[in-house]
């Protein structure tokens, strides 16, 4: 439905009021019916909110009421959402005079036959406090901020287009400062402390974004009429009525246009307002100002691998429970004394599949790859399978001449999958290291009493606790498992290895929203870690560790060979690849070393069955607490972290033991900023303060920066960059035309001794010089009942009066229509 009113103003000028019921994006007025309406004696009052602390509140909303005379309720009128009712005043010419939406709750009126109700409404910038910020495309990446605003300003569903001060500029740049900044998406998400939580749920809103932005280019938004403007108040007095804009259109990604307007001072004298309500005051002064920077700081690069990981086990077909069949160590196919089990244990939150398997194996004194030596341990294995989106774990399948991927086709696993295969399987596992046993035929007689598993493994342990599952803890693990050269598959292929080639990923991370901009001096990407090397056994491939030296392998003095123990990887960044010395940008393979180069630690027995961290290349004076393998990123990278994890070697060497499987445990690719200085200064938060007279009484509000300057401390989502030839470098300091003056007389200091400005500043440094300007002397506030039509005064209109002696902004403004009456709050601008 529309409803449809009119009314004329004082000076008989027609004006239209048209309400759009039931309206959405794909909403066709041509396709509804009209209502007429009668309008109420006050018809229609617009008003702009005020600063509330100062004037440079980075976005000002307004608000509409009107009035209308109806025999019926019009419940039709009320909407649940922020955007189910639009509202659009009109003048004579058709020209937009003010749009918006009914506020999303009911009026109230009294129950009678002909009743005057109010509507309240809010213009399309106010309806983006209820919009979450989703991203411009389909995944979160580092953006222009010209971009981000364009998407946030269409969804008001109200606006034409919108403008831009041109009195700010990233210097060494041309064009509109805001085409020249770039932020990463990521900024405008919270951390997720609960994995059940969504984006949705981290999501800023969309006005939350739109005032961090024109914060940081020192600007305030608001809508006059069907346009968007960013003013810096700075400008306005400056210009002295002449401005400089950017011009955009909304649903267009043309490049903006460069425009002047010319709106010559407005003089207030005594016929320009109404005699009655005029009053002058003084405003605040503050004794200090502070810029606090907010940073949404971070340390991974790519997330944990199992966070939020899937439960994928299934049941295994080749084990039995209790055993009917006699094992025979020496079988690499089982079958497996085993079961499965429902249990939550290791489960992410929300996870419906409950199994897990558990199953008994021998890992004796000596390597069991094809004989048993008595006494030898049994152990309890309990193990899930599992997948995650941001991970592919590839999974290959000898046909007999090549390696087929066949990834795709295992969407759940189980136990034998994984002596089938090669490739990389995602567990969670535990072993609970049990009693010894004689011989095999005695462990296959125990095992045939038992048809309970936990019973069996918990009577051959040395626990008194009454279920097993008390004492499990399932660790993460990512199994690398090589296929051995002559070992019959399932299909009774001979399968070959794949040490020599590098055509095989076994792991690559699948992130899509990880984007931000990161580098500069003393940035590192750090990768750490443990692995597990198991090159003795046959059929265990599950995480074995030597369980207090349970495990003594034969052979164990012959020397692993060091030069080929190491992961094969790769790491690219956007366009940026690592190549171990360098990044490039050329496709590069980089060694992630695990075992240090030393006599005694390239025995076999030094090595199988532990934890090798991976190899650190931290030195004391990067100033980093982590330790691992260090990547210098010394220029801004941008761009969604890829990592790649190839097929391992075979670092056997000479020994009878292949790398058969490798087991990844904690391993993590770290952001970090190393502090040579060891100040500990990289660990507190930035702040920007100016102290302006200890002795006024007032303090004002903290100012919170959610867009931050590089400050050179943390890894973050909150920093800014410009771009030149492709490649991306913080922005440092920004120029603002109307203040160079000012800002030449400034001293600042970034931590290494102070410095006077060249009229330069960072975003930060312009907001404390621009509050330290405007309110360290108390300025006149005059507030009066303007007479004249509406378009004559806009948010960026400026006054002047002799009177005064002062120029003023507008800082408020309440415009009944039909009076052509405005009431402003004006604040002289110093």
């Amino acid at each position: 439905m529309i409803y449809q009113g009119r009314f004329a103003d004082a000076n008989g000028v027609k004006h239209t009021v048209r309400i759009y019921t039931g309206w959405s994006p794909s909403y066709n007025a041509s396709d509804d019916e009209t209502t007429l309406i009668t309008m109420g004696e006050t018809p229609f009052v617009t008003t702009m909110d005020s600063g509330d602390d100062t004037i440079y509140k980075p976005m000002k909303g307004t608000g509409a009421t009107i009035q209308i005379v109806t025999e019926g309720y019009l419940f039709d009128i009320y909407s649940p959402t922020a955007q189910g009712t639009k509202v659009v005043l009109t003048n004579a010419s058709n020209q937009v005079e003010w749009v918006g939406f009914a506020t999303p709750n009911l009026y109230d009126m009294g129950y009678q036959a002909i009743e005057t109700i109010e509507i309240e409404c809010i213009d399309g910038l106010s309806t983006l406090q209820f919009i979450k910020y989703t991203p411009v495309g389909e995944v979160k990446a580092v953006r222009a901020l010209s971009e981000i605003v364009r998407h946030i300003i269409s969804q008001c569903h109200c606006y034409a287009n919108f403008y831009v001060s041109a009195n700010s500029r990233v210097p060494g740049t041309s064009g509109c400062i805001l085409d020249n900044l770039y932020v990463s998406e990521n900024n405008f998400y919270e951390a997720k402390s609960d994995e059940r939580k969504t984006d949705a749920d981290a999501a800023w809103t969309c006005q939350e974004v739109l005032e961090q932005i024109a914060q940081y280019i020192g600007c305030s938004v608001v809508a006059n009429g069907n346009a968007v403007y960013f003013v810096d108040y700075d400008a306005v007095k400056a210009g002295n009525g002449t401005l400089r804009w950017y011009r955009y259109t909304v649903g267009s990604s043309a490049a903006p246009t460069l425009s002047t307007t010319q709106n010559p001072p407005m003089a207030i004298t005594k016929d320009s307002y109404y005699d009655n309500g005029a009053q002058l005051s003084i405003g605040d002064v503050f004794n200090k100002v502070r810029v606090k920077c907010d940073l949404n700081d971070y340390d991974d690069v790519l997330p944990d691998f199992f966070a939020g990981a899937s439960n994928i086990t299934k049941a295994d077909p080749n084990m039995e429970c209790p055993r009917t069949t006699q094992y025979d160590i020496g079988d690499d196919r089982g079958p497996m004394y085993g079961d499965v089990l429902e249990s939550e244990i290791g489960n992410s939150a929300g996870d419906v599949n409950t199994k897990m398997l558990a199953f008994v194996d021998i890992n004796g004194k000596a390597d069991n790859s094809s004989t048993f030596e008595s006494p030898t341990w049994m152990s309890g294995v309990f193990i899930k399978y599992l997948s995650n989106p941001n991970v592919v774990c590839h999974k290959y399948l000898y046909n007999g001449s090549t390696w087929d991927d066949v990834t795709e086709n295992y969407t759940s696993l189980c136990y034998s999958d994984t002596l089938a295969l090669s490739g990389a399987f995602m567990v969670r596992s535990e072993i609970l290291w049990m009693r010894k046993v004689d011989s095999l035929a005695g462990c296959n007689e125990i095992a045939a009493r038992y048809a309970d598993i936990k019973k069996f493994i918990k009577d051959y342990t040395d626990e008194d606790e009454v279920d097993v599952s008390s004492r499990l803890d399932l660790e993460d693990y990512i199994l690398l498992i090589n296929p051995l050269a002559n070992q019959p598959n399932y299909s009774n292929a001979q399968t070959e290895h794949m040490w020599e080639t590098t055509d095989y990923p076994y792991v690559e991370t699948e992130l899509q929203d990880t984007a931000a901009l990161y580098g500069g001096t003393n940035a590192y990407y750090v990768i750490s870690g443990g692995v597990l090397w198991d090159g003795a056994t046959k059929n265990s491939n599950y995480p074995i560790d030597s369980g207090n030296e349970k495990i003594d392998i034969n052979n164990g003095r012959k020397d692993i060979s060091q030069p080929m123990a190491y992961l094969r990887c790769k790491l690219n960044v956007g366009d940026k690849w690592w190549n171990g010395d360098t990044w490039t940008t050329t496709e590069s393979i980089f060694k992630l070393y695990f075992v240090k180069e030393n006599t005694e630690e390239l025995r076999a027995d030094a090595n199988m069955f532990k934890e090798l961290k991976i190899v650190n290349t931290v030195t004391w004076d990067m100033g980093l607490s982590d330790t691992g393998y260090a990547i210098p990123v010394p220029s801004v990278l941008t761009g969604t972290p890829k990592l790649t994890i190839l097929n391992p070697m075979d670092f056997g060497g000479s020994s009878r033991y292949q790398t058969r499987m490798l087991a990844l445990r904690n391993f993590k690719v770290r952001a970090v900023i190393g502090d040579p200085s060891y100040s500990g200064v990289a660990e507190t938060d930035t702040e920007y303060t100016n102290i302006i007279d200890p002795g006024y009484v007032s303090e004002a509000q903290d100012v919170e920066f959610k867009i931050c300057t590089w400050d050179k401390k943390k890894p973050n989502f909150s920093c800014v960059a410009t771009k030149s030839g492709g490649e991306y470098a913080y922005v440092d300091r920004i120029a603002n035309i109307a203040l160079t003056t000012d800002a030449q007389s400034v001293t600042v200091n970034h931590g290494d001794g102070g410095e006077v400005s060249d009229g330069t500043l960072r975003a930060e440094e312009w907001m404390v010089l621009r509050l330290s300007k405007q309110y360290a002397t108390p300025a006149k506030v005059f507030t009066m009942s303007h007479k004249g039509p509406m378009y004559i005064i806009s948010p960026y209109t400026l006054f002047t009066s002799d009177t005064l002696g002062c120029s003023l902004i507008v800082d408020k403004m309440e415009f009944d229509v039909k009076r052509r009456k405005c009431d402003l709050k004006l604040v002289e601008k110093i």
